[in-house]
């Protein structure tokens, strides 16, 4: 066969299993032209009550997809000025130098680079970690002398160590170069930890970690206990009795959430619709179970963050209004840089 009767042939068999197995309608997993990664929330919003001590930043509140209006996971707990930080997903370090600069620079002494000195990682997920290398290596250029204290599951010592190991060279050179950087800023102390309870206090917060069910992978939720406060960080996973124990009575609560009424648009998760439904729901909470929880626990005011939102057309609201059908407390839609 000719080369080009052969390229015929392939064109052809490619052609007929295309319409023999069509991709499903809004499978636009490989391309960037998502209707939602085409919406600007709006600004960030100063929602934290009056005269309040502990601060929520919700920093970087997109889901994987490649949003330039919403970067990575990332988040923080701010105590009489002092961040503790969560989660270091794409664009982390950038979401804290938003966040810092929004609100007249209200916090923009809170986040300098040598005050951001502890991190609590949820799990590790490349969508939650892949900021990491940023937050070990860029506040120690801008200054920090002191090792980055990381609490995480299992893995994370084996994470920091080949980030550690992959940028030896620049380590070195910033070191020993022209720079003079200082040999101890870019140092890290993992503290890992493989079951729930306190993980972390000092004079200022204790941090309780709480297991969760996302995947096969160990994950993690935190609450957060300080003077004036209890706050619940979710992470991603389903709900379970521990989760369902951490958030009672909680003031604050920050939650991913799904929606049932368009799971079965998801970009991810197989080639059927059913199969989308059972893998998505494999990892991420659905608003009919987060309803009952928050019910049950007393939780004061949700913030929703990593919103699986797969309406058709494509309404930012969708998630929000679809669990106020649900629940009638105080519930917010997340943006990035927002203070609760």
């Amino acid at each position: 066969m000719t080369p080009k009767r052969l390229y015929r042939a392939a064109a052809a068999t490619l052609l007929a299993c295309a319409t023999l197995f069509p991709a499903p309608t809004l499978l636009a997993g490989n391309r960037f032209d998502t209707e939602e990664i085409t919406v600007d929330p709006g600004p960030p919003r100063w929602r934290a009550p009056q005269q309040a001590r502990t601060l929520v930043a919700t920093m970087g509140t997109s889901t994987p997809s490649p949003n330039p209006y919403r970067l990575g996971a990332a988040g923080a707990l701010i105590v009489d000025n002092q961040a503790y930080l969560i989660d270091a997903g794409e664009g982390a370090l950038r979401a804290i130098a938003k966040t810092a600069t929004a609100h007249d620079k209200a916090l923009v002494d809170v986040f300098a680079p040598p005050k951001l000195t502890h991190l609590f990682l949820t799990h590790l997920h490349s969508d939650h970690t892949v900021g990491l290398p940023s937050l070990i290596l860029n506040p120690w250029i801008f200054g920090r002398s002191a090792p980055l204290e990381v609490y995480g599951p299992v893995g994370t010592q084996r994470l920091v160590d080949g980030i550690l190991a992959a940028y030896q060279p620049d380590i070195r050179e910033r070191i020993d170069g022209p720079e003079g950087a200082n040999d101890t800023g870019w140092r890290v102390n993992v503290h890992e930890f493989e079951s729930g309870g306190v993980v972390f206090q000092d004079e200022r917060l204790k941090v309780e970690a709480f297991a969760h069910e996302h995947g096969t992978l160990p994950a993690y939720g935190y609450r957060f206990t300080s003077a004036d406060r209890v706050v619940v960080w979710a992470g991603d996973g389903k709900a379970g009795p521990a989760f369902q124990e951490a958030a009672k009575d909680a003031g604050l609560l920050v939650t991913e959430i799904g929606s049932e009424a368009t799971v079965r648009n998801s970009p991810w998760g197989g080639m059927s619709a059913e199969e989308r439904e059972r893998v998505v729901w494999s990892y991420h909470l659905k608003p009919s179970n987060l309803a009952r929880l928050a019910s049950a626990a007393k939780v004061k005011t949700l913030v929703l963050i990593h919103e699986s939102n797969y309406s058709a057309p494509y309404d930012p609201l969708a998630i929000l209004e679809e669990f106020r059908r649900l629940y009638s407390g105080e519930v917010y839609s997340s943006r990035d840089a927002d203070i609760y």
